[in-house]
């Protein structure tokens, strides 16, 4: 099983850190969304973050960390283990063609 360790810097914006993702899996792109709750969900009616907008200021715990992902690790569970360390919703999304497209339907796939 091959693991990647993304490190999350407070001083990172949030376009260095779609950035750095887009390096590593250049068919993805992550979001962040201001979000109500904790349920584990993005709300229907969340807002992305502007790219300008520093992790510190969104992070929950306020600290640079890692985050791992793997290669077995689904987007479902990408997205939940990002809200659990690190505080804000995240979505990944996939390009298809010249679009970027909600992975509601591939959120299994790893």
């Amino acid at each position: 099983m091959n693991k990647t360790h993304f490190h999350i810097a407070t001083d990172d914006t949030i376009q260095n850190v779609q950035d750095k993702f887009s390096d590593l899996y250049p068919f993805l792109r992550i979001n962040f969304f201001k979000g109500q709750d904790k349920s584990k969900k993005i709300p229907a009616r969340s807002v992305t973050f502007c790219p300008d907008v520093k992790l510190g200021q969104i992070i929950s715990n306020n600290s640079d960390g890692e985050f791992e992902i793997s290669d077995i690790m689904t987007v479902s569970e990408l997205e939940k283990r990002f809200l659990e360390q690190f505080g804000p919703y995240v979505q990944i999304t996939r390009k298809s063609g010249n679009s970027w497209m909600e992975t509601n339907m591939t959120n299994g796939w790893t």
